[in-house]
This record gives C-alpha cells, structure tokens and sequence, in this order.
C-alpha cells in the first residue's frame, strides 16, 4: 500500500490479469480501451477512479455512461459497492445525488451524458482528478466536443487522466470509432 497524504492507497492490481494491471499503472492522460463484453473493463475503470480518490483528497472524479440509468446499472451495485466491501473502503453512498464518498471526502459522480449535446454544460466549471466514459462506441453525441472541450481542461488542474472505454459498436464513426478502428478488443493495444 502506498501512502498518499497519510491514507492508505488499496493496491487495487491483480498480478494474474495483465490487462487490467496494464491499465492501471498507466499515467497517460487520454486512454482508448476497446475490449469484448464481459472482460472487467467498468470494473477497471472503477478501480482507476477510486485510486485517482485516494492519491487526491478532497477531489472529483466522473463515470459517465449513456444516460443516468444505464450508469447506475453499470457501476453502481455489481462494481462500486462490490470494491467498497472488498477492500474495506468506508465509501459512503448517496443514491440520489448518483455519488460515492470516500472518507477523505474525494467523491465520484456517476452520470448520463448522451441525451443531447447540452448535457455537457452540466460538467462546465468542474475540476477533475479522473473521467471514465463506458460505453463509448454507442455515444449519439459528439465526443470530441464532450472530451476535448469540456473535459480535457477540467482535469488540467490534476493532470488527470480521461479513459474512453467500450466495446465495437455497430456505428462505424465517431471518436470512439476512429481511435480503435483496425484493433482487435481480444489484445491488448496501447494507443498514444
């Protein structure tokens, strides 16, 4: 466990997934993960929210998904609550505000940010430790706007990280699209 302000980081990597300890020991600030159903990567994206949590006391950090619903029913019982039992976390849970609470008062919101192209104004003025988008390859709005407008800046402060991830989708265009076009989600892949 390293310290980081005097709380203890969980060391959240498993030494017999190599995909996912690669995930989370990589400090790039923009990560693409393209993988098949099923292969952890919400629970990946779950474990880098939370250790950006505990190195930035006090912080926010976001998992954004289609809609509210679908973000909820991705992170928030099978994978936020399954980690806070697990590693002992103390996570308080705030069902309706969409946020967990660590005690050293860094929070996640957990959103929807595919309605319309307005949805992103809510993130305006905000400052970020971490940005998880799931589901990116089903996204109906602009991405680049979503990523590089709003978001980008809004973890400068931290120098943050921002993770795209998802599975190939039918829609042969968008951000998404064009980042993992040519890749196999079977093997891992580093993007620059």
């Amino acid at each position: 466990e390293v310290k980081s302000g005097g709380v203890a980081v969980p060391d959240f990597t498993d030494p017999n997934f190599p995909a996912q300890l690669a995930l989370l020991v990589d400090t790039s600030a923009m990560l693409v993960v393209k993988c098949t159903r099923r292969a952890a990567k919400s629970f990946s994206a779950a474990k880098r929210l939370l250790r950006a949590m505990f190195k930035h006391s006090g912080c926010s950090t976001l998992f954004i998904a289609l809609t509210d619903d679908s973000a909820m029913n991705i992170i928030w019982k099978d994978v936020l609550k399954v980690i806070n039992k697990r590693w002992n976390l103390g996570a308080e849970f705030v069902e309706s505000k969409q946020l967990m609470r660590l005690p050293n008062g860094a929070v996640l919101y957990v959103l929807g940010m595919d309605r319309d192209e307005e949805e992103r104004n809510k993130l305006l003025g905000g400052k970020y430790a971490e940005v998880a988008i799931d589901e990116s390859a089903f996204f109906r709005t602009d991405l680049n706007e979503l990523v590089f407008g709003t978001l980008k800046p809004a973890v400068g402060d931290y120098r943050g990280t921002i993770g795209l991830y998802g599975s190939p989708g039918n829609v042969k265009a968008g951000l998404f699209f064009e980042l993992t076009k040519g890749h196999d989600p079977r093997i891992a892949h580093r993007w620059l």
